[in-house]
């Protein structure tokens, strides 16, 4: 199953999050495959406007946290659990910074939760 799919009818693109069984949480790799898409819709003349919208019956539950551990658990230092956070940021708004900077309208298709970071994507 993808967990990002691009849909592109007419001179609309729909960009669906689909990880539904987790209620559209957006993982690491989730995260970069947003910015990639949203800079090439950017740079596509042939794109007049973008939907956003989740999988089944929700938008977006947010950052997907589950690959996360406690720091004592992986016997990591402190200094390296840091970097590691910042690296999760920096992919986060390097999306919401690209779907800002779209130049087509944006419309976010909200059915149940948006969260935290979903919100932010809704939000745009």
């Amino acid at each position: 199953m993808e967990t990002l799919g691009v849909m592109r009818e007419d001179s609309v693109v729909t960009v669906t999050i689909n990880q539904p069984k987790k209620k559209n949480a957006i993982d690491r790799s989730m995260w970069d495959g947003l910015t990639e898409i949203f800079r090439e819709i950017a740079d596509n003349s042939a794109d007049r406007v973008v939907i956003i919208t989740g999988a089944g019956g929700d938008f977006c539950s947010g950052a997907d946290l589950s690959g996360r551990g406690d720091t004592a658990e992986r016997n990591e230092p402190a200094a390296r659990n840091d970097v590691h956070q910042l690296a999760a940021m920096r992919r986060v708004n390097e999306a919401c910074i690209a779907l800002h900077k779209l130049p087509q309208p944006t419309i976010a298709k909200v059915r149940g939760v948006a969260v935290g970071a979903g919100c932010n994507l809704a939000l745009g």
